[in-house]
């Protein structure tokens, strides 16, 4: 009996660890917002949350139809490159469908400080807009 104690010890400390290692592994790896509203759900996320010069940062933006309808959309991306024009991209979504755009570079291309990178998905018949901004920390 003494025996499965400590196993069972064991086994409790080891998935504490785990779990542990999980949150910190998770809490560090994007910043991202994602706000629902009009039809639509937008996601902005920029990885990891805070860089040096020398890694590498990932955008993603995404759209997902959380309507019942198809939903004909203006996708609007700005992101933290200041070289890099905004982008507009039109889509029509089925009920449920999703748009993601990832796009990954150099930190070195960003000076110091914090940068944005800013969603905005617009319903082309109701102009109605959904936005969500993301931050990363350049040091």
């Amino acid at each position: 009996m003494r025996g499965s104690l400590s196993r069972a010890r064991l086994l409790v400390l080891a998935l504490a660890a785990a779990l542990a290692v999980a949150m910190t592994a998770s809490s560090a790896l994007a910043n991202s917002a994602t706000t629902s509203a009009n039809g639509a759900a937008v996601t902005a996320s920029l990885s990891p949350d805070s860089v040096s010069k020398s890694q590498t940062v990932t955008q993603t933006a995404t759209v997902k139809n959380i309507s019942g309808s198809s939903e004909s959309l203006a996708v609007h991306i700005s992101g933290p490159l200041s070289t890099s024009a905004p982008t507009v991209v039109f889509v029509k979504l089925a009920p449920n469908a999703t748009f993601s755009k990832s796009v990954s570079f150099s930190a070195g291309l960003l000076s110091q400080g914090t940068h944005r990178l800013t969603v905005t998905a617009v319903n082309r018949e109701t102009q109605a807009a959904t936005r969500a901004t993301a931050s990363i920390t350049v040091t």
